[in-house]
C-alpha cells in the first residue's frame, strides 16, 4: 500500500461481496448488513505499531460480505 490508509466503501443489494486484504494490515469493518452475515477469514498475522490500515464501510442488503486475510 502506498498510504498509511485506505477506505474502501461497499453498497451490494442481492450481489456478495468478496475483499481480500494482505497480512500484516489492520482491519476495521463498519457495514451495515440488513439480513446478510458478515465474515472475516485468515489472520491478519503480527501486526506492527505503523502498520497501515483498511477500512471497510457502507451498506449491503441480502448480500453478504467476506473479507479474508492473505493471498486472493
Amino acid at each position: 500500500m502506498e498510504d498509511e490508509q485506505a477506505t474502501i466503501t461497499v453498497l451490494s443489494i442481492f450481489a456478495p461481496v468478496n475483499l481480500t486484504v494482505p497480512s500484516g494490515v489492520e482491519l476495521e469493518t463498519s457495514v451495515l448488513a440488513i439480513f446478510a452475515p458478515i465474515r472475516e477469514r485468515g489472520d491478519a498475522g503480527t501486526l506492527s505499531p505503523a502498520a497501515p490500515r483498511v477500512r471497510v464501510n457502507g451498506l449491503s442488503i441480502f448480500a453478504p460480505v467476506f473479507v479474508r486475510h492473505g493471498r486472493s
